[in-house]
């Protein structure tokens, strides 16, 4: 974790130190990264650093784990939560259990810790349309029992394909129009705001990290550094500041060294 609290000073020198973010978005679930809780305790202790957020499925939340997250000071968690009903959660996430209740008993938990919680479903056309205003119905409630709109959010994601993400073949993404109006119609019904835009997360325009400007079709050297998440994927360093994720068509064969 060294590593990248120093590379986050890097980053504030040039964005400047005040009013940041950081905001911890791996591939895979956060809470299984040991070193986490250092690194919080790390970014919190970074000149101008007022926000620190995660995403997490939150299945491994315990009170212990939200003690630790409280004490080294997380300020919001992003929870990936599509479903109320376990049997969905678990075919939508391709697992084979999802304690629902459990979750739901830890976001109480989270909220009495003052750690603000944003629910984040994604919206997958056909299959959890209901289950979607279940959760704006679970958040209602939760505002209703006197949890504030700061700290308990929902932000509705829309179901989109990435090539080394997860796809369910039966399902196709609807266009970023039809999916607003989705929106629209929920807000109407429930009175939530549910289109949230840059304003909401106090995203602001600070200056630009230096980019090589990349486009499509550009040829570049790299130098290939390390393995990447997938078996045809792996990390090139460009110089040294800036590398990139390759996607290859045939897997490159690493030595242990």
């Amino acid at each position: 974790s060294h590593y990248l609290v120093e590379k986050v000073k890097e980053i504030v020198k040039i964005k400047g130190n005040y009013d940041l973010e950081i905001h911890l978005a791996p591939y895979g679930e956060i809470l299984l990264y040991k070193e986490l809780f250092k690194l919080l305790n790390n970014l919190s202790e970074i000149e101008g650093v007022s926000t620190i957020s995660m995403q997490s499925n939150g299945l491994l939340l315990s009170t212990n784990i939200i003690e630790k997250l409280k004490k080294n000071h997380l300020t919001r968690i992003n929870i990936s939560l599509n479903s109320l009903k376990e049997e969905t959660d678990c075919y939508l996430c391709n697992c084979t259990h999802y304690d629902v209740d459990k979750l739901i008993k830890n976001i109480y938990s989270l909220l009495n810790s003052n750690i603000q919680v944003l629910v984040a479903p994604v919206w997958f056309p056909g299959e959890n349309e209901r289950d979607i205003e279940e959760i704006i119905e679970l958040v209602l409630k939760l505002r209703g029992e006197g949890y504030s709109k700061q700290q308990i959010q929902i932000g509705i994601q829309k179901y989109l394909i990435y090539k080394t993400g997860r796809t369910l073949k039966k399902i196709r993404p609807k266009s970023w129009g039809y999916f607003y109006l989705q929106l629209s119609k929920l807000e109407k019904k429930y009175g939530i705001k549910l289109k949230l835009g840059p304003r909401d997360f106090g995203i602001h325009k600070r200056t630009r990290v230096s980019t090589l400007d990349l486009k499509k079709d550009d040829l570049i050297k790299i130098k290939i550094v390390s393995r990447g998440r997938w078996m045809n994927e792996c990390i090139g360093k460009i110089n040294d500041t800036l590398g990139i994720k390759i996607l290859l068509k045939k897997p490159i064969v690493f030595t242990e060294d």
